[in-house]
């Protein structure tokens, strides 16, 4: 899988990723955004800040918090 964040010419950017499913993830998908997390990649003009994965269930349940 690649990542490719949109970025401006002259700036640097720092990229947090989020994932969205709609009935969860697999052991794979955690995975790989576990070491994302774990891990700093630079890019000539982004730096990768880190990942979340979020499921149907836990956006319902943080939109009704907060609503």
């Amino acid at each position: 899988m690649e990542l490719l964040p949109f970025v401006g010419r002259r700036r640097e950017w720092k990229a947090f990723f989020i994932g969205f499913a709609r009935a969860g993830w697999t052991e794979a998908a955690q995975h790989f955004a576990a070491q994302i997390a774990r891990r700093s990649l630079h890019h000539e003009r982004w730096t990768e800040a880190g990942m979340q994965l979020i499921d149907l269930k836990q956006l319902d349940d943080d939109l009704a918090a907060w609503a």
